[in-house]
């Protein structure tokens, strides 16, 4: 089954939410195969690689939130947390929770995407 229409991604997550309690949370509507994180701000001057930073928990001030994705095993449960937590507010936070159910693109859209990194928050 098409990974995309089995994927929540959550937005405006607070930097104290971890994938165990983001699990926790996304579990209630179904099996969770995968957690992970994206828009983490860290040290801009640091040495240390970002990745040792996020593990570390030494982030940066730039932002106060990130975001996630949560990948189930099946595309019913994915669009049942979608309606039922988005906009929960979780650590002070309203999390938006979103899915891509637009099966007619391609599996992989590699060829018409492109991804733009080092911008400033």
């Amino acid at each position: 089954m098409n990974r995309r229409a089995r994927t929540c991604f959550v937005g405006n997550l607070a930097l104290s939410v971890n994938a165990k309690k983001l699990k926790k949370l996304f579990s209630k509507f179904g099996k969770v195969e995968k957690v992970w994180f994206r828009s983490v701000a860290t040290q801009l001057e640091s040495k240390i690689p970002a990745r040792a930073q996020i593990i570390k928990g030494d982030l940066g001030d730039q932002k106060d939130n990130k975001n996630a994705y949560v990948l189930f095993t099946k595309k019913e449960d994915a669009v049942d947390a979608k309606t039922n937590l988005n906009q929960t507010v979780i650590d002070d936070k309203h999390i938006r929770v979103d899915i891509d159910l637009k099966e007619e693109r391609l599996q992989n859209d590699y060829d018409c995407t492109i991804f733009i990194g080092n911008l400033p928050f």
